[in-house]
């Protein structure tokens, strides 16, 4: 499932991305620099949207901005499969209660990216079956908030919550779990 939508994502970002050479090439400056906007908000891995991205912003003469997004490149071409190996690890060790080990991998990859949702969420979890709520409740709140988050995510949090005899808060995360789910289910 992990693996299925990172490579969703990333060919979200694939498509965007052709879309936006196209319209760079058409000379559509603004319709290329926003659809290329919109595939790096997906936040997934794709290192020729970045490779693209760069050199579009350096040709504008955005050299800082350019130069940030080839560097990304960069760090993702070289660590990309050992990011995804390392998550897939951690979501392997999480299923098998190993939490410790699970916590390192997750950590890897929250060092490498403070917005990756997968790791975020499973930091969540390793700290809420240690009891460390509070700690829980700082990657799970950020989890909620990301543009991946879904109603398992929130329905989650809504159980740590509880946990912590937050019941208010609890309620209201059920709740918006209960409405996203009828508006899925119609």
């Amino acid at each position: 499932m992990l693996e299925d939508n990172i490579k969703n994502i990333d060919q979200s970002q694939a498509a965007l991305t052709e879309k936006a050479a196209c319209q760079e090439k058409l000379g559509e400056v603004d319709a290329a620099r926003d659809l290329y906007r919109k595939a790096e908000r997906l936040k997934g891995t794709y290192v020729p949207l970045f490779i693209r991205y760069g050199w579009f912003l350096v040709k504008l003469g955005e050299l800082a901005e350019g130069i940030r997004l080839l560097e990304r490149a960069y760090r993702l071409q070289k660590n990309n499969l050992k990011i995804r190996r390392k998550l897939a690890r951690a979501l392997l060790l999480s299923e098998e209660d190993r939490v410790d080990e699970a916590q390192d991998h997750f950590e890897y990859v929250y060092q490498r990216d403070e917005n990756d949702y997968v790791s975020l969420l499973g930091l969540g979890q390793v700290h809420e079956r240690r009891g460390e709520y509070e700690a829980a409740l700082e990657f799970l709140q950020r989890a909620v908030n990301h543009e991946k988050a879904d109603i398992n995510c929130k329905f989650f949090l809504g159980t740590v919550y509880v946990k912590m005899k937050e019941f208010k808060k609890a309620l209201s995360m059920f709740r918006e779990v209960l409405r996203n789910r009828k508006r899925e289910l119609s």
